[in-house]
């Protein structure tokens, strides 16, 4: 029994070995399996993702392994046909715009005319306060008409004296007095005159008139205002819309574009899709160092009512 039962106990010993040895066998193949797998996946990945890489697009701004990149330039301001574009601007050609200042001080009671609209020569801007000049007026009237009813009782006197004196009836002193009394009213009654006229004048040029056609452009006082002379103070300016001209600041190089008595095609947003023809007046002596330009003025040989001064247009020059 204990010989059998040794047997079995070699025999099971042995088949645990051939296990172990079975599995330990299988495991140390396993890993190298394994290993084999992931470098073969690797290399595959590897040339997958080199077959598979994106290629560059062509462009200015993309460069390649083979490419250097290159500055991009600015588009050319001028156009193939020598024609080149400027910005400026419009202002009236002098001495517009006409300042109406009043010749009298006084406070403005009223203005008839509004900004844009269009005014004649003579027509009336605005009206001052006259009250006060209106009341010396009176009082002037009504002196004078008293001194003129001395004046007229004088000179009857006088005749009257001149009369007796011829008979010897009077004493020279009387004749001597009464003219004298005749010239001191005389002397009054002129200078009542002269008072009066001044005080007319005054109320006269209290309705300020626009001295030239145009169109109201700017009020510079309001109504309620004191307009004192000693400030030379105006209250308005008109404008004429067909004398403006077109100041342009041009490019140093492209100076030499533009020809003397030179064309160039104006437009500005208020009539978009039109044109108006200028010419080159004048360009001035003096450049400017900080923006690197030429100031030129145009002449408008077409004009437009919608055209004002400080307006922006763009200025377009053509070929020489």
């Amino acid at each position: 029994m204990k010989i059998e039962k040794a047997k079995d106990l070699h025999l099971e010993a042995n088949i645990n070995r051939d296990d172990e040895i079975r599995r330990a066998g299988i495991g140390r193949h396993g890993g190298w399996i394994v290993a084999a797998f992931a470098l073969s996946a690797m290399a595959s990945g590897i040339w997958w993702m080199r077959s598979e890489k994106p290629k560059p697009e062509s462009g200015p701004n993309i460069t390649t392994e083979t490419q250097l990149p290159q500055a991009t330039l600015p588009p050319p301001e001028a156009g193939t046909d020598g024609a080149f574009s400027a910005a400026g601007y419009v202002e009236p050609v002098t001495p517009f715009p006409v300042k109406i200042t009043p010749l009298v001080p006084g406070r403005i009671d009223h203005f008839p005319i509004r900004e844009g609209e269009r005014i004649k020569a003579g027509d009336v801007v605005a009206r001052m306060n006259t009250e006060q000049q209106e009341k010396r007026a009176a009082e002037l009237r009504a002196a004078a008409a008293v001194t003129q009813q001395r004046l007229e009782f004088a000179a009857r006197e006088l005749a009257r004296a001149q009369t007796l004196a011829g008979r010897g009836a009077t004493p020279l002193r009387d004749l001597d007095q009464a003219s004298s009394e005749l010239e001191i009213l005389r002397a009054e009654a002129e200078r009542l005159r002269m008072e009066l006229e001044s005080v007319l004048w005054h109320i006269e040029q209290s309705a300020v008139r626009s001295p030239v056609d145009g169109i109201l452009y700017e009020r510079s006082a309001s109504e309620g205002e004191f307009i004192n002379l000693d400030e030379r103070h105006e209250i308005a300016s008109v404008i004429d819309p067909r004398q403006m001209q077109v100041w342009v600041d041009i490019n140093q190089r492209d100076l030499a574009k533009i020809p003397e008595n030179g064309v160039a095609m104006v437009s500005f947003d208020a009539e978009p899709g039109r044109e108006f023809r200028a010419k080159v007046d004048r360009i001035l002596p003096k450049a400017s160092l900080a923006k690197n330009t030429v100031r030129v003025v145009l002449r408008l040989d077409e004009f437009s009512p919608a055209l004002r001064p400080e307006m922006s247009v763009k200025v377009v020059f053509s070929k020489p």
